[in-house]
C-alpha cells in the first residue's frame, strides 16, 4: 500500500473513531481515555453506568465491493488488530452500515473458523468473514445512509 494511501486510510479511520466517540456520547457514554499514536491497544475508552469499556474502530470500504470484511490479525509477522487487541468491543463499518460486536465473539468465531478465508497481502495477514457475520451476530450501531 502507497504511503499516501496508508495515510488517507489513519485518516479516515481517525474521522470515524471521532464519530463513533461522538454517537456513543449521544447514547449517554463518556469518554474515558483515547490513546495517543497509529498503533495502539485499542482507539478509546468509556463509561456507562459506573463501568468502562474500552472500543477499536474499523472501517472496510472494501466490504462494498466484495461483500467481504477483512479483521487483521498479523503484520510484518507479529500479532496486530483483533489478536493485539485490548478492546472489549469491536465497531466496524460495512460499507454504509456501522456494527457493534464484542471482540471475544469475533474471536470465539476465529476459534470456530466461522471465516470464509485467510487473505495474506506483502505484511498482513486477515481473517476474511462474509458480511452477512455482522448482521448475524452484532447489532447495528449506525446507519449512513
Amino acid at each position: 500500500m502507497a504511503i499516501r494511501s496508508f495515510l488517507s486510510c489513519l485518516a479516515e479511520g481517525r474521522v470515524f473513531e471521532e464519530d463513533c466517540i461522538a454517537e456513543l456520547a449521544a447514547r449517554g457514554w463518556q469518554l474515558i481515555h483515547r490513546p495517543l499514536g497509529n498503533f495502539k491497544a485499542y482507539d478509546f475508552s468509556m463509561a456507562f453506568n459506573g463501568n468502562e469499556y474500552k472500543f477499536e474502530c474499523k472501517c472496510d470500504n472494501a466490504s462494498c465491493k466484495t461483500n467481504r470484511v477483512a479483521i487483521e490479525f498479523s503484520c510484518r509477522g507479529k500479532h496486530s488488530g483483533i489478536r493485539a487487541t485490548e478492546a472489549d468491543f469491536w465497531i466496524i463499518k460495512v460499507c454504509k452500515q456501522a456494527y457493534i460486536i464484542k471482540a471475544s465473539i469475533i474471536m470465539e468465531c476465529i476459534s470456530k473458523q466461522e471465516y470464509v478465508s485467510i487473505k495474506s497481502t506483502k505484511n498482513t495477514r486477515l481473517f476474511m468473514f462474509d458480511a452477512s457475520f455482522f448482521i448475524q451476530k452484532a447489532v447495528l450501531f449506525k446507519d449512513y445512509k
